[in-house]
């Protein structure tokens, strides 16, 4: 069966990781130069409007996917508003890839998704410069894709979840 989990909905999912500073190197707490040391702060979800697309900053309660919750700085969502059920979560926290990567793995197969994870040597392949982890998975009529990424000289981790109804 064809994943409805496309490159289309990566780029959307990855749109909001670069406007709230993820990947930012320029606007910092003091004003200072990126290069300074103060810390880039997340900037705000533009509005903006998308046909067939809703853009949050929170994401709902009954977001069928596993929400990570330690040492968050940002989230925003989007779902899609018409044709199939499609949504996309993106998390910023300041714990490792690894550890995000871990938890995803551990409570999503104890609630119940059948996942498929890339060897270590896949995932490096992908990893060019930073860290980066993937699964996907499954359960009932849910399918889904989480990347956890954190470029090199970054500090901080993006996850993004990818989620759709097949």
């Amino acid at each position: 069966m064809k994943s409805k989990i496309s490159i289309l909905t990566l780029a959307i999912t990855l749109l909001p990781l670069g406007q709230a500073g993820v990947f930012a190197q320029g606007q910092t707490q003091s004003g200072a130069p990126a290069g300074g040391q103060a810390k880039p702060v997340a900037q705000p979800i533009p509005e903006r409007k998308i046909p067939g697309l809703k853009l949050t900053a929170g994401i709902p309660v009954n977001f069928p996917v596993p929400k990570y919750t330690s040492n968050i700085i940002n989230t925003t969502f989007s779902n899609s508003t018409k044709g199939s059920p499609t949504a996309a979560a993106n998390i910023v926290t300041k714990d490792e890839p690894q550890k995000v990567f871990d938890w995803y793995q551990s409570t999503m197969k104890s609630d119940g998704w059948n996942l498929k994870v890339p060897t270590a040597k896949a995932m490096a392949a992908y990893a060019k410069s930073g860290q980066f982890f993937m699964l996907r998975g499954s359960k009932g009529k849910n399918e889904v894709s989480v990347f956890v990424i954190k470029p090199e000289k970054q500090t901080n981790t993006a996850i993004s979840i990818s989620w759709a109804q097949i």
